[in-house]
């Protein structure tokens, strides 16, 4: 019975090491793209009866509770995988400040 060497077998570590960074890459681009997903969706709810506003502002938070839960996990694995967090952190900015611009306004 032939038994063919462990050696071919066994990947080498250059390969290893080549297929951890594309899972990196991978699932950086991702972390990404489902963060600009988040924080650019409509925060607004869907109409619900206009009767019930208890209901309506209990919906919103948790929405906001929901949504900052699921931005800080994206955060936690992107830091956690050592991916660039520039593009997150842009985003951010971008967002701060556009809310900012629109409160100014409507001061004004």
């Amino acid at each position: 019975m032939f038994i063919p060497p462990l050696v071919s077998t066994v990947p080498s570590a250059r390969a290893e090491s080549s297929l951890r960074d594309r899972f990196k890459t991978e699932a950086c681009e991702k972390i990404v793209d489902d963060y600009k997903r988040v924080m650019t969706s409509d925060p607004r709810l869907p109409p619900t009866d206009p009767k019930n506003t208890s209901h309506r502002d209990l919906a919103g938070v948790s929405a906001t509770v929901a949504r900052h839960a699921t931005l800080d996990r994206l955060l936690t694995i992107a830091w956690s995988l050592q991916c660039d967090l520039g593009p997150l952190l842009d985003l951010e900015r971008t967002r701060i400040n556009d809310v900012y611009i629109i409160r100014k306004e409507n001061n004004d």
